[in-house]
C-alpha cells in the first residue's frame, strides 16, 4: 500500500507531461512553424505506449 501512492503520482507526471507536449505540438507549434506528420505520428506513439504501459498491454 506504501509505494502505491508514489507510484500513481509518478504516472501522474508523466502523463501531465505528455499532455503538455501535446498540447505544444497541437496548438503553440503550428503558429511557430510547420509541425510534420512524422512529428505527430513520433507523439501518437508515445502517447500509445504510454497509455499501454499504464494499463499492462504488451505490443504486438
Amino acid at each position: 500500500m506504501f509505494g502505491f501512492g508514489g507510484s500513481i503520482r509518478r504516472d501522474d507526471v508523466g502523463l501531465r507531461k505528455l499532455q503538455l507536449e501535446f498540447e505544444f505540438m497541437t496548438e503553440v507549434m503550428p503558429r511557430c512553424t510547420c509541425v510534420t506528420k512524422r512529428d505527430l505520428d513520433k507523439l501518437v506513439s508515445k502517447v500509445n505506449a504510454s497509455l499501454r504501459s499504464r494499463i499492462g498491454i504488451s505490443r504486438e
